[in-house]
């Protein structure tokens, strides 16, 4: 019944083991991959001859979207899809021509199309000879496509599948179920895996598919040697159709719940044959419970979003794509290297700088937590003198935090310690990381786990004074109403609205209600509508973090209610923690939903409380914060700041006018408390080129001279900030040019070594170093995390980071812990070589 299912279930497993059963293979084709061209800065990192290569010829505008590995990745692709041969149909063995067509198949006869394990054999007669002499064998072994190099998109997905598990990144294949293949690549930075087109040399694009092709999907699966998953939810946004479920049907007759078991069979066989390690397993399930949280929020989703990948198919001919229909809305093609991927944005929170003498003054600062923030990189763990590795990973956030004060004071009386410690972060079942000024800037990274107690929390030093309370964002300490639209909100919402007040339902006057909000989203919805009971919670979880994130100028929410009767409208209400319109006002309700042209629940739309204008169409906006809450708390705030910015340009301006007159009154205060060395370090390290006492001084300037010239108060005002803002602008212009003339010259500069460092560090690093030099497309032994047992002698050394990014290891953190990689695209012998260079002067100063 499930014939079909099974079948190609066992082709898939069976091609990601051939990627693993020759190791000589991925040696030979690892070889074939030049990583000095794909990423230079990686492989040249400690080089002191000349580069033979400076800049990547395959570098594109969008690269600045990713980092690492995931840029390797993304040039990897490009370069495969230049090095392999599409064929449409193969020129004539005899004379040449390119006319021959396909006039039947075959399956293996030859030797050498057994040995290529070549599926079928296409036989191609030419009209210019009149012979069919010339074959087109489907070679399915990675070893015969590694000596072709020619084929269509199985072939290419195969070998660039080789490619992948050669380079190092740990490698899924992916089959469509409706005649197409591609592959998944694992991002230990973004902790998710990446879809990688080698036909079209797209990388992150799932949309493209659907949306660009036009294919009519119904399975697709994942495959690697340990797991098979269903990742169907990841390509589509139909999956819940009668029509989508049709096709699914078609391909498995018993549904969903009879795939789901044969897949699960599946994966049981493979992990008792694979005997993995409990820990190679605990990581696995982790993975596999993440995904599927993804995929969950995933098929909530009902539509793409606008900015997605939507355009049809390249690969092929024409009439290929035609007679497949993966054109899409186009019939002609486009250039890979004009397309934007969407990636989530890091957020960055600012930090106060702080040398030696302010620590010996930490009475006068007091310690900010944020909670999902992470700095790019850590100074060292807290030694063991203050508390042991034992006791920190077992320890509370209050114990934590205790020990870490305790530490601080400890390092006022001494001079030993050179770094400038600002703070730590942590979290359950980590040690505590202390942090300098280097691990600037902060970023948001979101939680892959259900709870918010396993999240990580960053704790930094700030001036009491300029903290309203803890965890107060930068508008917690200001305190006006914004000049809401009051007639235009009144005519559409009425005068009163309903709130929670003490577990009380309320009214409160609509302007009041929004007077403290910068936007305001009006949330159509019904209680028997099983589509709004699906989207609500993920709204509630939204309204909920950007309340923590920005409790004053943030989001309103108004419930405007398509209910039965007044029972299940209260009913659906209590589960809300918003504003709702009453009930009782049902023309209001109408007049709303015609209003803004709603169609159908769920549905939501944002608007500028200000001007009244529509900020997010209720078309995309739905969309938008699925695709958000995907992605945990920083993606949620990131699309509230892209939601911002989209406010009218008067709206902008009239908001910064009254924080600039509130910003003046407490001025005086940071003036008082930042002398001018720590202000410009901040800017420095913020990247700021105007701090806020200088812009706010230069605002005042500005405004004073407008006044005195007869210029009213309101325009003054605005004009100010509009000729800040333009000078800013130039002062960034000018500073970038200078910083791309600072990277020009610090390539001709060598790398330094730290100074003193620890023998027995040098070779704990030599034995991963030797491990990568013998496997170096096992990924498990590029990869360290900080609170590994074995890897703590490093993050335990206070020079430790220092060293790893001398030697050319990428820091950064992730959902679980700290972790340092050595790039794919690095000199691995030349890593090597400095490490030993280092342990024999060692040596021969203690010699001497």
């Amino acid at each position: 019944m499930a014939d079909k299912l099974t079948s190609r279930i066992n082709a898939g497993i069976a091609t990601v083991q051939q990627w693993e059963a020759d190791e000589q293979l991925l040696q030979e084709c690892r070889a074939q991959i030049p990583f000095h061209l794909l990423c230079p800065d990686q492989f040249y990192h400690l080089y002191q001859e000349e580069r033979i290569c400076d800049d990547s010829p395959y570098a594109k505008e969008d690269d600045m979207n990713y980092q690492g590995d995931d840029l390797l990745l993304k040039r990897l692709t490009l370069y495969f899809k230049q090095i392999m041969m599409w064929v449409n149909n193969p020129p004539c063995e005899l004379c040449g021509s390119c006319d021959t067509k396909c006039r039947h198949v075959r399956g293996a006869i030859r030797p050498d199309e057994k040995e290529g394990q070549a599926s079928r054999v296409e036989v191609y007669w030419c009209p210019n000879c009149n012979a069919e002499t010339t074959l087109f064998p489907r070679y399915n072994h990675p070893r015969k496509l590694l000596e072709t190099k020619k084929g269509r998109c199985g072939e290419y997905a195969n070998l660039f599948g080789l490619f992948c598990r050669a380079a190092g990144f740990e490698t899924r294949y992916i089959s469509d179920f409706t005649d197409h293949v591609w592959t998944e690549v694992y991002s230990n930075r973004l902790g998710r895996w990446i879809m990688c087109d080698s036909c079209e040399g797209v990388i992150d694009a799932p949309s493209m598919y659907e949306k660009g092709w036009g294919k009519n999907l119904n399975y697709i699966l994942a495959f690697t040697t340990d797991s098979v998953v269903d990742v169907t939810r990841r390509y589509t946004r139909k999956i819940k159709t009668g029509e989508f479920q049709a096709r699914r049907n078609s391909v498995c007759p018993g549904g969903d719940s009879l795939s789901e078991m044969i897949i699960a069979q599946f994966n049981t066989e493979l992990r008792n044959s694979q005997r993995l390690s409990p820990k190679h397993l605990e990581e696995l399930d982790r993975r596999i419970a993440h995904e599927k949280r993804f995929l969950e929020h995933a098929e909530i989703m009902t539509s793409w979003d606008t900015t997605d990948y939507s355009e049809g198919r390249q690969s092929g001919s024409l009439s290929w794509r035609i007679s497949r229909g993966e054109t899409g809305r186009k019939l002609d093609g486009i250039n890979s290297s004009n397309i934007q991927q969407k990636h989530s944005r890091t957020a960055t929170t600012a930090v106060i700088t702080l040398n030696t003498e302010d620590l010996r003054e930490v009475a006068k600062l007091h310690l900010r937590n944020e909670d999902n923030v992470v700095p790019s990189n850590i100074l060292m763990r807290l030694p063991d003198s203050s508390m042991p590795l034992a006791s920190q990973v077992a320890a509370s956030f209050q114990v934590k935090k205790a020990a870490f004060m305790s530490y601080i004071q400890s390092q006022n009386t001494t001079t030993k310690n050179s770094k400038s410690v600002i703070g730590f972060c942590t979290k359950q079942a980590l040690p505590i990381y202390l942090i300098d000024q280097s691990c600037y800037p902060f970023v948001k990274i979101a939680n892959s786990s259900i709870s918010n107690l396993d999240s990580w929390k960053t704790f930094h030093f700030v001036p009491d004074s300029l903290m309203k309370e803890e965890n107060a964002n930068d508008c917690d300490s200001f305190d006006f109403d914004l000049p809401v639209n009051e007639e235009f909100f009144t005519e559409l919402l009425g005068t009163r609205l309903l709130q929670h007040d003490n577990e009380k339902v309320s009214s409160i006057e609509t302007i009041t209600a929004l007077s403290k909000c910068r936007l305001v989203a009006f949330y159509f919805s019904a209680h028997w509508c099983s589509p709004c009971k699906r989207f609500t919670p993920m709204l509630t979880e939204m309204y909920i973090q950007l309340k923590k994130s920005f409790p004053t100028y943030g989001l309103e929410i108004v419930f405007v209610s398509s209910d039965r009767n007044s029972i299940e409208f209260q009913q659906y209400f209590n589960e809300m923690p918003w504003l709702a319109v009453p009930y009782d006002n049902s023309s209001v309700h109408s007049f709303i939903s015609q209003r803004f042209s709603v169609q159908g629940i769920p549905a939501i739309v944002v608007l500028d409380v200000i001007s009244g204008n529509v900020v997010v169409a209720p078309e995309i906006c739905r969309n938008e914060i699925s695709h958000a809450c995907q992605y945990g708390d920083g993606a949620i705030e990131n699309l509230f700041m892209e939601w911002l910015e989209q406010i009218p340009r008067d709206s902008k301006e009239l908001f910064d006018t009254l924080m600039l007159s509130c910003n003046n009154v407490t001025s005086e205060a940071n003036d008082a408390i930042m002398d001018d060395e720590n202000d410009e370090r901040t800017k420095e390290n913020s990247g700021e080129v105007m701090s806020k006492e200088e812009q706010s001084d230069r605002i005042k300037q500005i405004f004073s001279e407008l006044v005195e010239n007869g210029t009213a108060p309101n325009d003054a005002a605005l004009s100010a900030i509009q000729q800040v803002t333009k000078e800013i602008e130039e002062k960034k212009s000018k500073q970038t040019m200078e910083n791309l003339n600072d990277k020009r010259n610090a390539k001709q500069l060598l790398s330094v070594a730290p100074e003193n460092v620890n023998p027995e560090l040098l070779s704990l690093l030599l034995k991963y170093i030797n491990n990568i030099e013998k496997h170096p497309s096992q990924s498990k032994f590029r990869m360290m995390k900080f609170s590994n047992k074995v890897f703590d002698m490093v993050t335990s050394t206070l020079n430790g980071s220092e060293l790893l990014n001398y030697l050319g290891f990428h820091i950064f953190p992730t959902d679980i812990d700290f972790i340092a990689t050595v790039p794919l695209a690095s000199d691995v012998s030349l890593i090597k070589q400095r490490i030993t260079e280092m342990l024999e002067d060692d040596n021969m100063d203690i010699n001497a």
